[in-house]
C-alpha cells in the first residue's frame, strides 16, 4: 500500500523543528539557519510531503545576469523585457543581480539570492554561474535558465534552437546558388548559443558537398557581439578571401557591422554580398536594407522563463519546463541570389 502524504506537522515532528521553520524552509524563505535547513530538507526528501496550500506571498525573483561588459546586448534586453511584462501582469517582485564573469568565478550565488530574500531564480545565459546549479538544485529554490541548458534535476531550462536556426539560414544562402559563406562567430568562449549556430552551419555546409574554408570562419574570443565586433570581423574576412559571396552573423547586432564594412570596403548589400543576421531584432526591419535573419522568440522565453519561476515558487507546479523554442527564417531586402549566377 503507497504511504499517504505527511503533513507539516509530521515533517516538523521527525526534523525536531517548529512547524514555522517547516513552513519558512517549503517557501524558500531566507531567515532560517542552514543547520535547521538542512535537516527539514533531509527530511522532506525521505518523505512524500507536497504542500497544500499555494502560497499568497508575492514571488521574489532573483534575476542573475553574467555579463563580460556593462553593456546589456539587445538579446538579453528583449528576455528582460518578457520576464517585465510578466513581473507587471502578476504583481511578481524581481532583484537584478549583474555579476561580471571575473567574480561569476568568486560569488557565492545562493547566498547573494537568500540576502535578497528571494524565493526564485532566472539566470540568463550563465556560462561560469552554471558551476553553482548544484547548489541552488539542493537549496529547492526554483531555477530556470533562459539560453542554456543542464541536466541537474530540479533546475528547468528554455532555449532556443540555436542549431536547428543555423541550419535554416545556411541552406537559404546555398538555395541562392551561394557557396563561399563566410560566419561571423563573436566569441565562442563559454557561449553555448554560438558554438550551436556555428556547429549549424558547418552540418549545412557539409551537406552540401561545400568546403568549409576556415578563412571563413572568425572569432574574437575578447569581443562581445556587437555592431563593432561585425565590422571588424567582417573586413578580417574578406581581406583573407575578397570571393566570399555571403555572410551568416551570429546575431543581428553584428550583421549591423557586417553591412557598414561591406560598404567601406565598396560591397554592396545585397548585390555584390548577402548577408544574414539572427535573433531578428526589433531595429531588423529598419536597418539599411532591412536584414534578413533568423526570428527568435526572445520576448516569449523571458515571459515563460519568470512565469515557470512563479508558478514553481507557489507550488502551482512541481516539475521545471525543459523547453526548446524553434526560429523562423525572416527574409527580407540583404540577401540575393548569388553574383556569380547572375553573370
Amino acid at each position: 500500500m503507497a504511504r499517504s502524504k505527511e503533513n507539516i506537522i509530521d515533517i516538523a515532528r521527525q526534523a525536531e523543528v517548529s512547524i514555522a521553520t517547516v513552513s519558512r524552509v517549503v517557501n524558500h524563505r531566507p531567515d532560517v539557519s542552514d543547520y535547521l535547513r538542512g535537516k527539514v530538507q533531509e527530511v522532506l526528501a525521505k518523505s512524500n510531503f507536497r504542500p497544500r496550500v499555494i502560497s499568497n506571498r508575492p514571488t521574489h525573483i532573483a534575476i542573475v545576469m553574467e555579463m563580460e561588459l556593462p553593456l546589456l546586448e539587445d538579446f538579453w534586453a528583449n528576455i528582460l523585457s518578457g520576464i517585465s511584462k510578466y513581473a507587471f501582469e502578476q504583481g511578481v517582485v524581481t532583484s537584478i543581480l549583474f555579476f561580471s564573469s571575473l567574480w561569476a568565478q568568486k560569488v557565492d550565488l545562493l547566498k547573494a539570492i537568500r540576502e535578497r530574500r528571494c524565493n526564485a531564480a532566472v539566470l540568463l545565459g550563465p556560462a561560469k554561474l552554471q558551476r553553482q546549479l548544484d547548489s541552488l538544485a539542493k537549496s529547492g529554490i526554483p531555477t530556470i535558465l533562459v539560453a542554456e541548458r543542464s541536466d541537474i534535476p530540479n533546475i528547468g531550462f528554455l532555449d532556443a534552437a540555436g542549431l536547428d536556426g543555423a541550419v535554416s539560414a545556411t541552406e537559404y544562402l546555398i538555395s541562392l546558388d551561394h557557396k563561399r559563406i563566410a560566419f561571423l562567430a563573436g566569441s565562442l568562449e563559454m557561449k553555448s548559443d554560438h558554438c550551436n549556430r556555428l556547429a549549424g552551419y558547418k552540418r549545412a555546409m557539409r551537406a552540401a558537398n561545400l568546403e568549409i574554408n576556415p578563412d571563413w570562419i572568425i572569432s574574437h574570443i575578447p569581443l562581445s557581439p556587437t555592431p563593432s565586433a561585425g565590422y571588424e570581423q567582417t573586413k578580417l574576412a574578406l581581406l583573407a578571401d575578397p570571393t566570399i559571396t555571403a555572410i551568416i552573423a551570429v546575431n543581428d547586432s553584428m550583421a549591423y557591422g557586417a553591412i557598414l564594412a561591406c560598404s567601406d570596403l565598396g560591397r554592396r548589400v545585397p548585390d555584390d554580398i548577402s548577408i544574414i543576421g539572427f535573433d531578428d531584432y526589433p531595429n531588423s526591419a529598419y536597418s539599411n536594407p532591412p536584414l534578413t535573419t533568423i526570428r527568435q522568440p526572445m520576448l516569449q522565453m523571458g515571459y515563460e522563463a519568470a512565469k515557470a519561476a512563479d508558478t514553481m515558487a507557489r507550488g502551482i507546479i512541481d516539475a521545471p519546463p525543459r523547453q526548446v523554442f524553434s526560429g523562423e527564417l525572416i527574409v527580407r531586402k540583404s540577401t540575393k541570389i548569388c553574383r556569380d549566377t547572375l553573370k
